[in-house]
């Protein structure tokens, strides 16, 4: 019988994945404290991965800015999408977050907010 050789390191990447699979699913269900709390847990976990040499604090922060959106804690959302696209280490990560996905959901949820507030002023001038 084969053994698995699996280290903490990889056991944490994998745990990170499954939780990030899981808020997917939970936001396009729109199960908002299953998806906090989820975040909350990645925050967590991403402390811990650090421990063993890994990079996953753009992936952890990217999830929970989104978790946070979908709060509606849009101002905290963007300064965490802000944040993330100035981080020099992006391309080091473990776990790949392109600057490009962040750039065009802090452009989309921008964008969301504009429109948003000038939605009324066209009525108004109807």
């Amino acid at each position: 019988m084969a053994m698995l050789n699996v280290t903490p390191a990889h056991a944490i990447i994998q745990e990170i994945k499954t939780i990030q699979s899981s808020l997917a699913a939970g936001r396009n269900e729109e199960m908002l404290q299953f998806c906090l709390n989820r975040a909350m847990y990645l925050s967590e976990l991403s402390k811990k991965a650090k421990d063993y040499g890994l990079k996953v604090e753009v992936s952890t922060s990217y999830d929970l800015a989104r978790t946070l959106w979908s709060h509606d804690e849009r101002p905290a959302a963007i300064r965490i999408l802000q944040g993330l696209t100035m981080r020099e280490d992006i391309l080091t990560q473990t776990i790949q977050v392109t600057a490009a996905e962040i750039l065009a959901d802090l452009v989309s949820n921008v964008s969301l907010i504009v429109l948003r507030t000038l939605t009324p002023l066209h009525r108004v001038r109807k």
